[in-house]
């Protein structure tokens, strides 16, 4: 920290801060994070640094430097890069409802697509793609930043807001709380390029409630005004697919025509060589069977749906290279152990679609016999044979959790079901006896008004009858006097 002058803190979150500060020997500007650790776990901490220790490595023209990171005082602290031109959602709110150009939009979007590209091709899920971490330079170069150092600037903090508070990114599968991969980024990054074109968000509701349902049904509104292209209204909708499987690759989109003619004008010719070549993954020169080892260390992080294609994938590549049909792998004595390489693996890595390597085909080792060959079968083999082994037999297990699952929750159902009848039943008895009481008691204060209009009755009659028999006794003697 005696390296930097500091400036001023342009950001806090509940972990940590992030400061301008000035090198004091380069005189260049710089954003410092300070993230608290010293409240963390020890695993915590590994992770947090581990993962500041892989992001450290990616080098891209589209993607914020990170210079050095340390821990002082119990801070852990790193530095990037100074992007002076804001961010992507600043230079929106400029517009002040005004429509962007089509091609100011679309270079933006491919230099966005170009960092994703370099973050997916090593495994690496950036989770909290959004206009707010997309940053911009004074000549407009874009840099994508916060690769997970915003879950630990804030971990129940800012993130809370942008997973919880205000998910305007969130795919359909994540809303599901269902295992995601790379096609998540996919539809935050067509969320961004709806926010570019029609300056609002792709799904927006008054409540939480609300927001969530439009992003499980996918309603958002369609485009209107702009004069856009139907090419990048199609491109819109292919990312904003509910089906991850239906949605493209970041490379798929990269090939797109509207972006593929604007590549050039981003990457020098080596840039376009390193990461348009598929001989070289994750920084090793190395073919597609060293490449297998680090995929499997990837599907054993965080098992998704797409396993399965990918096993069968790797299973028939394995069958071709012993058979002498495919790429004949290096030695593995040659490469780092894969003890090693795991060390490299941010948290965040999960298995992904790798990019296919040339096939090479070495005329000495295409004649040895197929028994030579077997016997030059690489020391991983078993070791990639019990993995695979492994992740079916999870895979089995997995099916019959949520088959039992199913049959507990169809169970549940029937039971609710049968309760509801039986309280149903039950009411409908009530009421039935209540009315038949009723009925009963009605029946009865009808009968005793008879009775007593009968009683009425007969006492006016006697009345009648006495006093008809009055008169007559009255008549008699009146006529006895006479």
């Amino acid at each position: 920290m005696n390296r930097y002058t500091r400036l001023k803190v342009i950001g806090r979150g509940s972990f940590g801060a992030a400061v301008l500060v000035k090198h004091k020997e380069n005189q260049k500007i710089y954003i410092l994070k300070e993230i608290n650790i010293s409240q963390m776990g020890k695993m915590e901490k590994e992770e947090s640094i581990n993962e500041i220790r892989v992001l450290s490595k990616l080098q891209h023209p589209n993607i914020v430097s990170y210079r050095e990171s340390f821990v002082e005082k119990g801070l852990l602290c790193i530095v990037m890069d100074y992007a002076d031109g804001g961010d992507l959602f600043q230079r929106i709110q400029k517009q002040k409802g005004q429509f962007m150009p089509e091609d100011e939009i679309l270079n933006y979007f491919v230099q966005i697509c170009l960092a994703i590209k370099h973050v997916h091709d090593r495994k690496i899920l950036h989770r909290d793609i959004k206009l707010q971490n997309i940053f911009l330079t004074s000549k407009n170069i874009v840099k994508l930043g916060d690769f997970g150092i915003s879950r630990m600037l804030s971990s129940t903090g800012e993130m809370a807001k942008t997973a919880i508070g205000t998910p305007y990114y969130l795919s359909p599968e994540i809303c599901k709380d269902e295992k995601y991969s790379f096609k998540s980024d996919i539809w935050a990054l067509g969320c961004v390029l709806y926010e570019m074109v029609a300056l609002k968000h792709a799904f927006d509701a008054k409540n939480m409630k609300g927001l969530l349902l439009k992003i499980l049904k996918g309603e958002y509104a369609p485009i209107t005004g702009g004069g856009y292209s139907s090419a990048l209204r199609n491109l819109i909708s292919q990312m904003l697919r509910q089906n991850p499987k239906q949605r493209p690759t970041i490379n798929e989109i990269l090939h797109a025509p509207i972006i593929q003619d604007r590549i050039n004008s981003f990457l020098s010719d080596v840039q376009m060589s390193s990461e348009f070549s598929h001989t070289v993954i994750h920084g090793l020169d190395i073919k597609k069977a060293t490449a297998l080892e680090t995929v499997v260390q990837g599907i054993q992080q965080k098992p998704s749906k797409d396993n399965s294609d990918l096993l069968d994938q790797m299973q028939e590549e394995m069958k071709k290279q012993l058979e002498g049909t495919g790429a004949i792998p290096h030695p593995i004595s040659a490469l780092p152990s894969l003890e090693k390489q795991g060390q490299a693996n941010t948290p965040r890595s999960i298995a992904g679609p790798q990019p296919q390597a040339p096939q090479t085909h070495h005329p000495l080792q295409q004649q040895q016999p197929q028994q030579q060959q077997q016997q030059q079968q690489p020391a991983f083999l078993p070791k990639l044979q019990q993995q695979l082994q492994q992740q079916k037999e999870l895979k089995e297990k997995q099916q019959q959790e949520k088959e039992q699952r199913e049959k507990d929750l169809r169970e549940k159902e029937l039971k609710l079901q049968r309760d509801k009848e039986l309280r149903d039943r039950l009411y409908q008895e009530k009421l039935q006896r209540e009315k038949e009481q009723q009925i009963k008691e009605q029946y009865q204060r009808d009968k005793q008004n008879q009775i007593k209009e009968q009683q009425i009755r007969e006492q006016q009659e006697r009345l009648q009858k006495e006093k008809h028999e009055a008169e007559l006794r009255q008549q008699d003697r009146q006529q006895k006097i006479q």
